[in-house]
């Protein structure tokens, strides 16, 4: 969740510029788009998740599209509000309190990993590890 939580304090900060009035609607507009091109890169870390079969690697490929169409969605969404600053800081609060829509499938990944740890008596468990990458090497670090 690190990379998602560093696009959360990313738009949080765009939205307190913007509602200061340092930044302009273009400007909090370009920076959304650089969000969404973050939003776009991410990938499951099938990492710990490396005894799965390729069917459970398809069904993350699909939850992580489907999470990022859902969050590419809600943050086109907020470009869209142009000036009313009511209802995109309204929209802001309901994107960052559900995390860009990602806690669900985080929590899917480190069950399912904690999961597959038990199957294969504890060898591939990683307590801690990331869930998403950003990457073009599977597992490589942030």
């Amino acid at each position: 969740m690190k990379l998602i939580e560093e696009m959360i304090e990313e738009l949080k900060a765009v939205s307190t510029d913007w509602n200061k009035g340092l930044l302009s609607i273009e400007e909090r507009n370009l920076k959304i788009d650089l969000i969404i091109s973050q939003v776009e890169k991410l990938r499951v870390n099938l990492l710990p998740l490396e005894t799965a079969t390729d069917d459970t690697r398809s069904v993350f490929n699909q939850l992580i599209n489907s999470r990022k169409y859902v969050a590419i969605e809600s943050l086109t969404a907020l470009k869209n509000a142009g000036d009313y600053k009511r209802k995109y800081n309204s929209m802001t609060r309901e994107v960052i309190a559900k995390k860009l829509y990602f806690s669900p499938l985080a929590l899917t990944i480190e069950r399912t990993a904690k999961g597959y740890s038990i199957r294969n008596d504890g060898l591939f468990h990683v307590k801690e590890f990331q869930k998403f990458i950003n990457d073009e090497r599977e597992g490589a670090e942030e």
